[in-house]
């Protein structure tokens, strides 16, 4: 599974990376010059910009109770195994460590900072490392507010068998939603977004099969 994984994500990564100039087309369906990105001011979209973070904080405290619940009455039907805590923290850790350092090392200019939304910045690919142009602080790729929400894959690859699918979509369809905010409000490009999906779903389902195998 985890070959197929890889494999599928490399030819999706090149065709994003092949196609890049979708980037500036779909970017300028959500900006005005009279207005700029003018869903950035959204409350639902400023809500997953302020919040998503703290949403998975909420979510990994929620699982240390479960854990602490289940030490202290074993028969708890929401006891959490060593093991599937022991996943969730270093998962989040690392997903979201790999996507600081890519951050500090590509900064990439984010849309608002480009001409052609007036700012001063040209427009680089993906896995171009612009570092040394001047990008005003820019830190597109990857988006960290993207691998947040896409990192919720590991809790819900946790879940019991009967409910592990409807938990799995249910992370898909608030990814997507996450992709949205952050796409259309100007704060990154499309394949900055994917590029996260890429990043963090193998990572999380490879360190689920070598951390909780029984799971």
């Amino acid at each position: 599974m985890q070959k197929k994984l890889w494999i599928t994500s490399i030819i999706l990564a090149l065709i994003t990376i092949a196609f890049s100039e979708l980037d500036i087309v779909i970017s300028k369906l959500f900006y005005m010059p009279s207005a700029g990105f003018y869903m950035r001011d959204e409350d639902w979209s400023i809500f997953i910009k302020e919040k998503m973070y703290l949403i998975d904080s909420c979510v990994l405290t929620m699982i240390v109770g479960f854990w602490i619940g289940g030490k202290i009455n074993k028969e708890s039907c929401f006891a959490i195994k060593n093991r599937s805590l022991l996943f969730l923290f270093s998962s989040y850790a690392v997903v979201m460590s790999v996507g600081g350092i890519m951050k500090e090392l590509w900064k990439r200019p984010r849309p608002r900072h480009l001409e052609v939304f007036g700012g001063t910045e040209d427009f680089f690919a993906p896995f171009v490392i612009t570092t040394g142009f001047g990008t005003n602080g820019g830190h597109s790729f990857p988006s960290c507010h993207t691998l947040a929400a896409v990192w919720l894959l590991a809790v819900a690859l946790l879940l019991p068998k009967p409910i592990r699918k409807i938990g799995i979509f249910a992370v898909i369809c608030f990814t997507l939603v996450v992709i949205f905010a952050r796409v259309s409000g100007g704060h990154h490009f499309l394949s900055d977004t994917i590029f996260s999906c890429l990043i963090a779903v193998p990572i999380i389902v490879a360190m689920k099969e070598k951390i909780c195998k029984e799971n």
